[in-house]
């Protein structure tokens, strides 16, 4: 479910927080807690986004150069 989740709210700034609550609530942590997590959540957004960013690149950059050697030959 947490994998599903990340995959799913990557591209949404802020998007995790509901997942994360609802991970937390199916857990057994009050539901309250997400108090705490809003706090630094901001902080690890932006380094989701970086690497989900960084991940796509090089994906993107990897693809295009095998496409550019398949043309060659």
């Amino acid at each position: 479910m947490c994998i599903l989740a990340g995959m799913g709210t990557a591209g949404v700034p802020g998007g995790s927080l509901p997942v994360i609550m609802l991970i937390l609530i199916s857990i057994g942590v009050p539901g309250e807690a997400i108090g705490m997590i809003y706090g630094v959540d901001r902080i690890l957004d932006m380094s989701r986004t970086v690497l989900n960013v960084t991940g796509d690149i090089t994906a993107a950059a990897y693809i295009a150069h095998t496409e550019e050697n398949n043309s060659k030959t």
